[in-house]
């Protein structure tokens, strides 16, 4: 980061009034965008606290035109001395010139104390109402009887720019990640609700230079992204590199919906990113004759591995009961039968197995939505399963999709699983499963 303005600090201050705005000038040499003022102050004077916003002016003979006011910040009596952080919510670029800086008051006087170094020019400060926002144009005003600095200066970038751009799995090259709005499935309720609206984007600020950077996300119900009724625009902040990012994209209605990004360090910023596209569904209804069901098919608590032709074999037993259902509760085997390998490979191949075996399957029939959220939905996606009564609450793929467009509606099998279609096929399957087990033993 670089700076311009005062950043010394000394022991002398003044006690900033109730509504008031004081500013000293400072000189910047090229043309930068800033990212924050910062300022030292501490609290005294009356009891309690004071807010407190910082400002730039531009100069003509004196203060002139805002070009830039900070977030607000509280100042609490008995604050120590120190270096406060005023925010801006998104760069301002300034170019080579002199400016005004220093802060805007609220209506609580004389707890903030501003400090200030020796200067060439004589700080100015003028009543101006808090709560109203500082004043576009600076008019009138009284300069402070001595030359001085006040103890505030700006912060700007150094010229890094982050590299950013989507791949074709929707990950950032600079190691950002976007969750897609996926449907939910949960009990029946009306066909006009619609998913949760909060769609979680995930940043990871990978750039090998020392600067920090910000990101800049557009989201929109348009294509680009480009201030539409639905767009939101978010600016993350300035983070070091390696340093986890997270933001919200809120109340996402249901529908197609496009986003980009590009970062900045405040001096230069990277191109928009290709727009990525997702989907927010409507809720997935349970229509009657829904069949949300565990399946137990290939589950199995114990896993007995033997090599062919020897009298190698390994055993993997599930005796952890926070991991139901333990063998000893409700027992049920397993043989995998090896071609070839020792012990060490039978009990590898045990416990793997197991593994998986001990953990139940799911298979979810019947879920429907409408016919146009439904073609948005492909065979291996994901969607969000949450059914109470069945205990299921998780991520399953789909497995099976209909489309009935006379009816308006699209209907899902989701699960780890392949449903059976009818309670035929099981018996069949489980019967066929048993005579493979009979075989093995054998």
């Amino acid at each position: 980061m670089g700076t311009f303005g005062e950043t010394g600090t000394s022991a002398a201050y003044r006690a900033l009034a109730a509504d008031e705005s004081r500013v000293y000038k400072a000189t910047l040499g090229s043309t930068q965008k800033i990212t924050r003022l910062v300022a030292y102050v501490s609290g005294g004077g009356a009891t309690g606290s004071q807010v407190a916003k910082a400002v730039v002016y531009t100069d003509s003979s004196g203060p002139n035109t805002l070009v830039a006011t900070s977030a607000e910040v509280t100042i609490t009596s008995g604050q120590a001395a120190g270096w406060v952080t005023f925010a801006l919510a998104s760069p301002v670029t300034l170019t080579a010139a002199s400016y005004w800086l220093g802060l805007i008051t609220g209506a609580t006087g004389a707890n903030i104390y501003l400090f200030g170094n020796t200067g060439t020019v004589a700080p100015m400060y003028v009543s101006d109402t808090y709560s109203d926002g500082p004043a576009t144009t600076w008019s009138g005003g009284t300069n402070e009887v001595d030359p001085a600095n006040l103890c505030v200066y700006a912060d700007y970038g150094t010229g890094h720019t982050a590299a950013v751009a989507f791949d074709g799995a929707g990950t950032l090259t600079a190691a950002a990640t976007l969750t897609d709005g996926r449907p939910v499935i949960s009990t029946p309720i009306a066909a006009s609700s619609h998913a949760a609206g909060n769609v979680a984007a995930t940043a990871t600020v990978t750039h090998g230079a020392a600067a920090d950077v910000y990101y800049e996300w557009e989201v929109d119900t348009v294509d680009p992204p480009a201030g539409g009724a639905n767009y939101q625009q978010i600016f993350t902040g300035y983070n070091a590199s390696g340093t986890a990012v997270s933001i919200v994209l809120s109340s996402l209605g249901a529908g197609t919906w496009y986003v980009r990004v590009r970062g900045g360090d405040g001096t230069s910023t990277s191109g928009w990113t290709a727009t990525r596209t997702f989907y927010v569904f409507e809720t997935i209804l349970l229509r009657p004759g829904s069949n949300v069901t565990r399946s137990i098919l290939g589950l199995a608590n114990k896993v007995w591995a033997k090599v062919e032709g020897t009298s190698t074999t390994a055993s993997a037993t599930n005796s952890d009961a926070a991991y139901p259902p333990t063998y000893a509760s409700s027992p049920r085997e397993t043989l995998i039968l090896m071609k070839a390998g020792d012990a060490t490979a039978a009990q590898a191949v045990a416990d793997a197995a197991l593994a998986f075996r001990k953990v139940e399957r799911y298979a979810i029939s019947g879920l429907s939505v409408r016919l146009t959220d439904g073609i948005k939905i492909d065979i291996g996606d994901m969607v969000a399963v949450s059914h109470a009564l069945s205990g299921i609450d998780g991520w399953y793929p789909v497995r099976r999709i209909t489309h009935d467009f006379a009816a308006d509606v699209s209907t899902l099998d989701v699960g780890d699983v392949d449903r059976p279609p009818d309670d035929e096929s099981l018996m069949v399957k489980i019967a066929a499963d048993l005579e493979a087990v009979k075989k093995d033993v054998a």
